[in-house]
């Protein structure tokens, strides 16, 4: 597999991210609008990091993190994680988790929506796997998220 490069989306292709959160946010829930209500505070907030997925110079998907968490040890949190679906379960996404933890030292929190059940046993997997033993798991409906949260110090 080729290496995964991380690399920050610029104002001038908010579009282009924008066109991809709605395939996103449809996979997720096709009830759901279009519309990403956070997308432009990515370019605002210094709290909010937008970056491209690029695989072989070709864009494969994107990652948005910012520092909004749910818990109160969190320095870091992945607000959205997309990977296109024509390279999925090749082990993209897998690299791109691991890269994320290793060039950004955190006390991490990611989040999945209970519906989400290819996200939830892809997460718990890659961080039991990043981690060498298992991510312990926290019910999110104890902090207002109807879904699973991990919490973990990365290297």
């Amino acid at each position: 597999m080729q290496p995964i490069q991380l690399r920050p989306i610029l104002i001038e292709h908010q579009a282009q991210l924008a066109a991809l959160l709605a395939d996103y946010l449809a996979e997720l829930d096709p009830a759901s609008g279009p519309a990403y209500p956070y997308l432009a505070s990515y370019w605002a907030d210094p709290e909010r990091v937008p970056l491209w997925i690029v695989q072989e110079e070709q864009r494969i998907g994107f990652v948005l993190l910012n520092r909004y968490a749910l818990l109160p040890q969190t320095s870091l949190a992945i607000a959205e994680f997309y990977i296109e679906p024509t390279v999925r379960r090749q082990g993209a996404a897998r690299q791109t988790a691991w890269l994320l933890f290793d060039r950004f030292p955190a006390t991490w929190e990611i989040r999945c929506l209970a519906s989400n059940a290819a996200g939830l046993a892809f997460w718990q997997t890659t961080l039991d796997q990043y981690l060498g033993h298992a991510c312990p798991a926290l019910d999110g409906t104890t902090y207002g998220w109807d879904g699973t949260i991990w919490s973990f110090v990365s290297r």
